[in-house]
């Protein structure tokens, strides 16, 4: 990206979009100098009711192009063709993401280490399940996580 963004003299951004809010980046100033006394604990959250029906259970269908869903698949295992496996969606599905966790949460987590001048995590630990949505989701509907 760095060499084509020099032989095409165009600016290049790569990064997490929500640090070049002001706000935010006001908040991780106001948050540096102290003001708030020794922070023990942050969180962040990410909430969006889905439930009862989630993404719903959208049958599998015949690709509109083989060729098309077989590079859309890419390294992943090959399967039948779904709705819901695709776009958007395909978060939800353990052979293409983990989630929000790996979809919100790094803007989320990337926040409270910024504000708090962290790195990586020493341990985490992670428990869910899906308990609310009754869709074909293999994710999660409900995860916490904790990062030390």
């Amino acid at each position: 990206m760095v060499e084509v963004a020099a032989e095409t003299k165009r600016v290049v951004q790569v990064g997490i979009q929500r640090r070049s809010s002001k706000f935010l980046q006001e908040a991780v100033d106001y948050i540096k100098t102290g003001a708030l006394g020794k922070i023990n604990v942050a969180r962040g959250f990410h909430v969006q009711n889905e439930v009862p029906n989630g993404i719903g259970n959208a049958p599998n269908t015949a690709a509109p192009s083989p060729e098309m869903w077989d590079q859309w698949l890419g390294p992943a295992p090959k399967g039948p063709c779904n709705p819901n496996r695709s776009f958007y969606n395909f978060r939800w599905f353990y052979d293409y993401s983990g989630g929000q966790i790996t979809n919100f949460g790094v803007h989320h987590m990337d926040m409270l280490r910024w504000a708090l001048g962290k790195q990586t995590p020493r341990a985490v630990v992670a428990i869910g399940g899906k308990y609310g949505v009754n869709d074909n989701r293999e994710i999660p509907d409900t995860c916490e996580a904790h990062w030390e």
